[in-house]
């Protein structure tokens, strides 16, 4: 007998969420914390993975001048193809719309503080005090930075590093198969957040949430193509011999 694959389980789950949420709209808004706990499980994994692959990663080259060059330019790169995906993003949004005629109740987000920030703060921001309070709060940037310098640190002092190195590739081990686990939480995430958000809003939320996922798909699609296209012509990246 062919293996259900979680693909199948999640679109399952999802057509399964929107009929409990149409036929059950008062127990299916209970049903938010099943969402709300798969995405606690989801930003669990981001700290210890970023922390580990980039450890493993940057101490892995073995010359502090080679993944200086390596990091220079892979800063670059994300500064500049991050900057596009920004205006990919914002253009779509734009061009078709799709929260248009959605109305948010109070109390439905968490409130976002409008403060504004000057440059030194945002630099400031950037480094860590604390590896371990960036890692509470999710400061991703704040983890890129110390990973980045830890190391580096790793790479210069050679074999004596070797036992943390070798630590840190474990954990990339670990957390890979820790996200394999999560993602056998997925189906029953997206069935309380559909069924969450059927029961309190209705069948005509599919719409702009189907526009939402549209207007996503064909951003993405069009980034992949476009976008990653013209970076591989200019890094003459084989593109065949990849995908083979």
């Amino acid at each position: 007998m062919k293996k259900i694959s979680l693909t199948t389980w999640i679109l399952a789950a999802l057509v399964a969420g929107i009929a409990f949420g149409a036929a059950f709209p008062g127990p299916a808004q209970q049903m938010g914390i099943l969402g709300t706990i798969f995405l606690r499980l989801i930003k669990s994994i981001i700290a210890p993975l970023l922390f580990g692959t980039l450890v493993s990663g940057i101490a892995g080259t073995g010359n502090v001048k080679t993944m200086g060059r390596i990091g220079g330019k892979a800063i670059l790169y994300f500064e500049i193809v991050t900057t596009v995906a920004l205006f990919v993003g914002l253009g779509a949004v734009n061009l078709f719309k799709p929260g248009v005629g959605v109305e948010l109740t109070k109390g439905s987000g968490p409130a976002v503080a409008q403060t504004s920030a000057s440059l030194s703060q945002i630099l400031e921001h950037t480094f860590p005090t604390s590896v371990i309070d960036s890692m509470a709060k999710g400061e991703v940037l704040q983890l890129v930075v110390f990973a980045f310098m830890f190391g580096t640190a790793c790479a210069a002092i050679g074999l004596k590093a070797r036992p943390v190195v070798e630590f840190c590739e474990s954990l990339s081990e670990v957390m890979f198969r820790y996200t394999n686990y999560v993602m056998y939480f997925a189906p029953l995430g997206i069935f309380g957040a559909m069924a969450s958000t059927i029961g309190e809003r209705g069948l005509k939320v599919l719409l702009n949430l189907g526009k939402l996922v549209a207007t996503l798909y064909g951003a993405q699609a069009f980034f992949v193509i476009v976008v990653f296209g013209l970076v591989s012509i200019v890094a003459k990246i084989p593109v065949r011999k990849f995908i083979r």
